[in-house]
């Protein structure tokens, strides 16, 4: 949203069958914002808020407004036409049936379409710290989200997606299969949480370099 005119000037110029999304916080995801992006093509975006309590999100953000932004930009997404998820890296600390319950609560009540649940990695802020979930807050996510999605007392809150469910199951959907990450050097990764690089995209082999990234899959699932 820091970039919003290089953003709209890519998305004006894709074809228009592409299904653009965008990872944000929220600030700046204003009304007259979210319209312009609406009408340059996007489809979506997936909206970052690590917790129901608007303290708590804001101190792990580290900015005082961080809660306003991912609520309010949320609306204003939702009024414009976007399809909007909030996203949230579910931690040790935050893993309480009680916390899911409000969070989904919240989640309702602005109005946005599905809840993304993301398992903690050692990568980025949890770089080199033990934050993986327990067997136990495992199986609480796991039946949150059966529960939650099939049960008709819960029609009313929105969808959740927990990638987590399915790769334990049946495989990792990225590490080259359905998806990779590039990131800002241009390094191969097999997705935003396993950065274990593979080659770059400038390399004269790329092609031979994504084979093996997809051969190896996925340290974890």
């Amino acid at each position: 949203m820091l970039k919003l005119k290089t953003v709209l000037s890519i998305l004006k110029k894709a074809p228009k069958d592409s299904n653009f999304w965008m990872n944000t916080s929220g600030l700046k995801l204003t009304d007259t914002n979210a319209r312009a992006l609406k009408q340059a093509g996007l489809t979506g975006v997936f909206i970052s808020l690590d917790h129901f309590e608007e303290e708590a999100h804001n101190r792990f953000r580290n900015y005082k407004d961080a809660f306003y932004w991912a609520t309010t930009g949320a609306k204003n997404a939702i009024n414009n036409g976007l399809v909007v998820a909030f996203s949230i890296c579910t931690t040790r600390e935050f893993v309480k049936e009680d916390h899911i319950i409000k969070y989904m609560e919240l989640a309702r009540d602005v109005g946005v379409h599905f809840v993304q649940f993301l398992e903690p990695k050692s990568v980025g802020h949890y770089k080199d710290k033990e934050v993986a979930l327990s067997d136990r807050q495992v199986k609480l996510l796991e039946n949150t989200f059966l529960i939650m999605n099939y049960s008709p007392g819960y029609l009313s809150y929105p969808i959740i997606t927990y990638h987590g469910y399915y790769q334990r199951r049946h495989g990792c959907f990225s590490g080259g299969n359905r998806g990779l990450y590039i990131d800002t050097d241009g390094d191969i990764n097999p997705c935003t949480f396993c950065h274990r690089k593979s080659g770059n995209i400038l390399d004269a082999n790329i092609e031979e370099k994504i084979e093996q990234l997809t051969a190896v899959g996925c340290p974890e699932f």
